[in-house]
């Protein structure tokens, strides 16, 4: 029988019919299944949809951090830093928070046994108040770098120059007040490697927080970022990552004696990206998954490096009946 009238959704009552679209959120619920999907086969037995491993790279994201590395970043007691004053300066760590003022001359407050040399590193700081003057970091090469001083939380990632953490004028007077300082190790296991002519650092850069900046020197073959991977012969894989490309070109290949084509290849500038590629691997061992550039000097960010196994292609679809007969392919 088909209903003169459908209303959905719908329930009954005692001679009434009920009908009531949602207008709001109320009710609503969110899920993740805990078991793999499942289809009826050819054969009419029901079996588990597998399409992907889990994630087979190691911190694709870049979001590893390390522990807390600096003592009493809340300035909650007058101990831990050192503060150097010259004529004309009045630095001081007071009422739970570090005060930096000079009218010009050379002042800072430090913390040693901090960072460890050439790692990289992500800064968080509070400034209380301000009077507009330069506020400096000191950061790879003992280099000063003039960082931000606006009232507000500010996250700033940097390669440490040594095992102490310094803030000091950067230039001219200065009045600031500084508070809540936070330092933890970017990458802290190294799961990423920059090789050959290659720079590897750390941003917050077009709407991604805490992605690769990846910068590719020269021509050299070697010049690259890359992680150790297992491939395993006759295996399919997928490859897929996010880049934003700067300058210069961008690619991803792995040392499996295979290149990836051209679509993850890109020479697209200016907007974030998705490339994916999938392969069969053609031998085992310890090899490596590279990032590198398809031209001599380029200038990229990455984020969201995967590499999954390709388990299965088994879509979870009906199989038609023909003259009694089951065929072979679903739709």
């Amino acid at each position: 029988m088909i209903p003169s009238l459908l209303q959905i959704p719908s329930a009954v009552s005692d001679s009434k019919l009920h009908s009531v679209l949602p207008n709001n959120g109320k009710g609503d619920f969110q899920f993740e299944r805990s078991t793999g999907a499942t289809r009826i086969n050819r054969d009419g037995l029901i079996e588990e949809v597998g399409y992907f491993s889990s994630e087979l790279v190691q911190n694709g994201n870049f979001s590893e951090l390390g522990s807390e590395a600096v003592t009493n970043g809340d300035f909650a007691t007058n101990s831990d830093w050192n503060i150097v004053n010259n004529t004309g300066t009045a630095s001081e760590i007071i009422n739970g928070y570090a005060r930096i003022k000079t009218d010009g001359a050379y002042t800072q407050i430090d913390q040693p046994n901090v960072t460890i040399a050439t790692k990289s590193y992500k800064l968080q700081y509070t400034i209380l108040e301000s009077d507009g003057g330069s506020l400096g970091f000191i950061i790879t090469g003992n280099q000063t770098a003039s960082i931000p001083n606006t009232v507000g939380t500010h996250i700033y990632y940097f390669v440490a120059h040594s095992t102490s953490i310094v803030f000091k004028r950067f230039s001219g007077a200065l009045d600031v007040k500084l508070d809540n300082v936070s330092v933890k190790q970017v990458d802290p296991n190294d799961r990423w490697e920059a090789e050959g002519f290659s720079t590897l650092n750390f941003a917050d850069f077009q709407g991604k927080s805490q992605v690769a900046k990846i910068n590719i020197l020269n021509t050299n073959t070697s010049a690259r970022v890359r992680q150790p991977f297992n491939y395993v012969s006759g295996t399919k894989y997928k490859i897929s990552v996010e880049v934003y490309l700067v300058s210069g070109s961008f690619r991803v290949d792995t040392s499996d004696s295979f290149v990836l084509g051209d679509f993850v290849n890109t020479s697209t500038t200016g907007s974030w990206i998705t490339l994916e590629a999938t392969y069969d691997a053609i031998s085992t061992g310890s090899n490596y998954i590279w990032i590198r550039s398809s031209t001599a000097v380029s200038e990229f960010y990455v984020s969201n490096i995967s590499v999954v196994e390709v388990q299965g292609d088994r879509p979870r679809l009906s199989y038609d009946i023909t003259n009694g007969v089951v065929e072979d392919k679903p739709h």
